[in-house]
C-alpha cells in the first residue's frame, strides 16, 4: 500500500498598493480626465448646436412659405399699437399667453413673427437652444410670469429675427443666399413670452405709412420710416456655439459661423461679421454700420463685396 504524505504548504504573502503606486494610478487617471472631458464638453455642444441648426431651418422654411401665402412678404417684424409702429416694444409670443393682453394688444401681435408663422411650424419648441439661458424679461415689459392665462403657455425664443425684413418683398433681395432672416441675435440667452428683432427698423411715422426697408444712401433721414435702423446689445455672449453662431439665410439655407476671430481693439472681417470688435467674454462693442444701417443685414447685399 502506497502512503502519499502532504507536504506543508507555504502561506502566500498579499501584497497592497504601495501610497506611491496610489498616487501614479490617481495622477493618471487625473490626466486622462482632463484630456477625455472637455472632448466629452465639445461633443455635447456640437449636439446642441445641430439641434439649434435644425430648428433655425425649420423657422427659416416657415417663414418662406408664409412669403409665398402673402403676396411674396415677409412677416412682420414690428407691430402696431393705436396708430404708431411701436419699433422698439418686445412682441408677446404666443399673442394671447397673459391674461393681461387686451384685445388689441393680442391681435397687433398675432400678425408679428414668430406669431404670424405658427401654423407653418409643427412645434413652438423650435424657437429655443439647449445652449441658451433663459432671461427674465418682466422687469422690462412690466408683465409678470404668473399672469399666465389659462391653458396658455409660453415660448422660449432664442432665436431673431432680422428686424430688416419686416413686410419686405422677396423681389428686394439681389441675392437671398447673402441675406440674413434669423440668427442668435442676443447672444447666448432666450427670452420667455417674448419675441424681439435685431437689427430693428426705424419707424417714428405713422402705422398708415409702411414700414419697409429702404437701402441706403447719403442723407438718410431717422424721420423716414425705414431709411435708418439700428441695434440692441447682448444678453449673453455672441459666441453661443464654440466661437460662433447660427445664421439662415433668404434662401432657407443654414449655417454656422465662426465671428469675433480677433478680438478687441483688432477689427474683424466687415463682409461675413456683423460687429467690429468683441470683448473677451464674446460680447460684441461695436458693429460694422454705414450712414443708414447696420451692414450685414442689409437686404440688398449681393455676396460680391
Amino acid at each position: 500500500m502506497i502512503h502519499l504524505s502532504r507536504r506543508p504548504m507555504a502561506a502566500r504573502l498579499s501584497r497592497g498598493f504601495t501610497l506611491i503606486e496610489l498616487l501614479v494610478v490617481i495622477a493618471i487617471i487625473a490626466i486622462l480626465a482632463a484630456i477625455l472631458f472637455p472632448v466629452f464638453a465639445q461633443a455635447r455642444e456640437k449636439a446642441r448646436q445641430a439641434s439649434c441648426l435644425s430648428n433655425q431651418k425649420q423657422i427659416a422654411l416657415s417663414a418662406l412659405q408664409y412669403a409665398q401665402d402673402y403676396d411674396e412678404t415677409f412677416p412682420l417684424s414690428l407691430r402696431v399699437s393705436g396708430a404708431s409702429w411701436n419699433w422698439l416694444l418686445y412682441t408677446p409670443a404666443p399673442a394671447d399667453w397673459s391674461s393681461v393682453f387686451g384685445p388689441a394688444t393680442q391681435a397687433s401681435s398675432a400678425s408679428v413673427w414668430p406669431n404670424s408663422t405658427e401654423s407653418y411650424t409643427k412645434s413652438d419648441g423650435i424657437f429655443s437652444c439647449p445652449s441658451a439661458s433663459d432671461t427674465d424679461y418682466s422687469g422690462y415689459t412690466g408683465v409678470p410670469y404668473d399672469s399666465l392665462a389659462a391653458g396658455k403657455r409660453l415660448y422660449s425664443v432664442a432665436i431673431t429675427y432680422n428686424g430688416l425684413m419686416n413686410s419686405l418683398p422677396v423681389a428686394q433681395m439681389p441675392n437671398p443666399a447673402a441675406a440674413v432672416m434669423f440668427w442668435e441675435g442676443f447672444g447666448k440667452s432666450q427670452t420667455k413670452g417674448w419675441s424681439q428683432v435685431n437689427p430693428m427698423l426705424t419707424c417714428t411715422g405713422p402705422a398708415s405709412e409702411a414700414c419697409i426697408y429702404v437701402p441706403s444712401r447719403s442723407g438718410c433721414s431717422e424721420s423716414v420710416n425705414g431709411e435708418t435702423s439700428g441695434w440692441f446689445g447682448f444678453d449673453g455672449s455672441a459666441w453661443v456655439h464654440a466661437k460662433g453662431m447660427n445664421f439662415s439665410f433668404g434662401d432657407g439655407h443654414v449655417k454656422w459661423q465662426t465671428i469675433g476671430a480677433q478680438i478687441d481693439p483688432a477689427d474683424t472681417d466687415w463682409r461675413r461679421d456683423p460687429f467690429t470688435a468683441y470683448d473677451a467674454q464674446g460680447f460684441p462693442n461695436a458693429a460694422w454700420v454705414d450712414e443708414c444701417h447696420i451692414y450685414y443685414f442689409r437686404p440688398d447685399r449681393t455676396g460680391n463685396e
